[in-house]
C-alpha cells in the first residue's frame, strides 16, 4: 500500500502534533484550569411549612417562588464575583430542595462558599401570647426529634443545620473546656449522659429542664424561673485538669483514680430547643406572611433623632400584609431578627401602611449602609444550608481532551492508509 504525503496530509499531520502538545502541556501544566468547586444546598422551608401546614397547594406555589428568587440571586452573585463557568441546578431529593452549583476553573472551596453563602435573612416577629396548648408542645417535641434524626445523619452540620433559627428558639451553642458547674442545669441534673458520651458521638435526645435562674419582680418578690425544652449534643473532647496543691498542670492519661483533686473539663457543641415559641411569625388577618419575594430595595436614613437607620420598601401586596399586621397588633412589640439574631424589637405605636419598615439597631452610618447593601444584594426568603462540598478534579477533563485527541489521530491515520 502507498502512502501518499500531499500537502492535506501534512497539514492534518501538523494539527494532530499540534493538539497531541497541547494536551500533554495542559494536563502537566495548567491542571489547576480544569478544576472545579461543587456545593450542595439544601433550601430550610421550615417557616412557610408552619403557615401553610393546611394548605398544600398554596405552600408548593410558595415554594416555586422561593426557588426561582433564590437561582437568580445566586446567578446574580456569581456574575458579580466574575464567575462565568458554572452550571447551577435544582435537584429533588427526599422531597427537599437542594440547590447545585458546579464552578469550573475555581478551586478554592472556601472562597466559593464565602459567596454563597453570605446571605441575609430579615424576619418580622410578634409576641406569642397564646396560651400553650399540648399539640403546640407535641409539635416542639416533633421539630426537636426530627433535629435530631437530620443530625445524627450529618454529625458534622450541627452549626449548618442548627445554627440558623434563633428566631424559632431554637438554639446551637459551643463549650471550650468548661467545667460541669458551669454547664447548664441540665447536665448537672444528668451528669451520666456527659460521662457516657464518647468524644465525637451524638448523645441521646433528652427532655428537662435546661436552665434556671432567679428572677426578682416589680413587686421585690423573687422567682424561680425555669427552661424547659429538648438538649442533644455532640462531645469534642473530655480533658481532666490536675490540681496538686497550688500546682496546675493537663493530663489527658488514663487510671486517675489515685489522684484525688481532679476535674473534668468538657469541650462540646449542642442544639438545644425551647419547648415554647417565645415569638410566632407576623402574619394577616388572611394569615399571609411577609415573604422576601416582595421585597424592593433597603436604604439608609436618618431618624427623628438623627440617629442611622435602614429603610426597607416592598411592593403593593406586601405593604397590605405590614398594614394588617401593624393596625392588628398596636400596642404590642414586633421583633426584627437579623441572621437570625434579635437586632430589635419595638412597640408598634400606630398602623404603617406605606409599604416600608424601619430598622433601628444602633447602627453607625457604615454598618448601616452594609446592611443595606446586603439585603439589597442578597436577601433571600428562605435560608440555605450547606449540605456538601468537594472539588472537582481535573481527570474527568484530562479523559476527555485525551479521548479527543485519540479520536483525531486514528481518524487521521485511517485517512492516510486510505490514500
Amino acid at each position: 500500500m502507498k502512502l501518499s504525503w500531499n500537502k492535506k496530509t501534512i497539514m492534518y499531520g501538523i494539527v494532530i502534533f499540534l493538539l497531541f502538545v497541547f494536551v500533554i502541556l495542559f494536563a502537566l501544566n495548567f491542571r489547576k484550569w480544569m478544576n472545579g468547586t461543587k456545593l450542595v444546598y439544601k433550601i430550610s422551608y421550615d417557616t412557610y411549612e408552619q403557615v401553610y401546614s393546611d394548605d398544600i397547594q398554596e405552600l408548593a406555589n410558595i415554594k416555586s417562588i422561593i426557588e426561582d428568587i433564590i437561582m437568580y440571586k445566586v446567578d446574580q452573585r456569581l456574575h458579580k464575583s466574575w464567575i462565568i463557568n458554572y452550571k447551577l441546578y435544582i435537584q429533588r431529593l427526599n422531597d427537599e430542595s437542594m440547590i447545585v452549583i458546579e464552578v469550573w476553573w475555581f478551586d478554592n472551596v472556601d472562597k466559593a462558599k464565602e459567596i454563597i453563602w453570605n446571605t441575609v435573612e430579615l424576619e418580622f416577629k410578634l409576641p406569642n401570647d397564646s396560651v400553650w396548648s399540648e399539640k403546640e408542645k407535641a409539635e416542639r417535641a416533633t421539630l426537636a426529634q426530627n433535629l435530631y434524626d437530620d443530625l445524627l445523619k450529618n454529625p458534622d452540620k450541627f452549626e449548618a443545620i442548627a445554627g440558623s433559627k434563633q428566631s424559632e428558639n431554637i438554639f446551637h451553642i459551643v463549650y471550650d473546656k468548661v467545667p460541669l458547674s458551669e454547664l447548664p442545669t441540665i447536665y448537672q441534673e444528668n451528669s451520666n449522659v456527659l460521662d457516657e458520651t464518647q468524644e465525637w458521638k451524638i448523645s441521646p435526645l433528652m427532655e428537662w429542664k435546661y436552665y434556671s435562674y432567679l428572677y426578682q419582680d416589680q413587686s421585690g418578690n423573687i422567682q424561680n424561673i425555669d427552661i424547659n425544652g429538648y438538649t442533644f449534643f455532640r462531645m469534642i473532647a473530655k480533658e481532666q485538669w490536675i490540681v496538686t496543691g497550688a500546682n496546675l498542670s493537663w493530663d489527658n492519661r488514663t487510671g486517675l483514680d489515685e489522684i484525688s483533686a481532679t476535674q473534668t473539663l468538657y469541650s462540646l457543641e449542642e442544639v438545644f430547643v425551647q419547648d415554647r415559641l417565645l415569638w410566632k411569625n407576623a402574619q394577616s388577618e388572611n394569615w399571609e406572611i411577609l415573604n422576601w419575594g416582595n421585597f424592593k430595595y433597603a436604604e439608609v436614613k436618618t431618624s427623628e433623632l438623627w440617629q442611622p437607620v435602614v429603610s426597607i420598601t416592598f411592593d403593593s401586596k406586601w405593604g397590605n400584609i405590614f398594614c394588617s399586621v401593624t393596625t392588628n397588633n398596636v400596642g404590642k412589640q414586633m421583633a426584627i431578627f437579623i441572621w437570625w439574631e434579635l437586632i430589635t424589637s419595638p412597640v408598634i405605636q400606630t398602623k404603617i401602611c406605606d409599604g416600608s419598615a424601619q430598622i433601628d439597631g444602633n447602627f453607625t452610618a457604615e454598618s448601616a449602609k452594609e446592611l443595606a447593601n446586603q439585603l439589597n444584594d442578597w436577601a433571600l426568603p428562605a435560608p440555605l444550608i450547606l449540605m456538601q462540598e468537594e472539588k472537582i478534579k481535573y481527570n474527568l477533563w484530562a479523559s476527555s481532551l485525551v479521548k479527543l485527541n485519540n479520536f483525531f489521530t486514528f481518524w487521521y491515520l485511517s485517512n492516510l492508509l486510505e490514500q
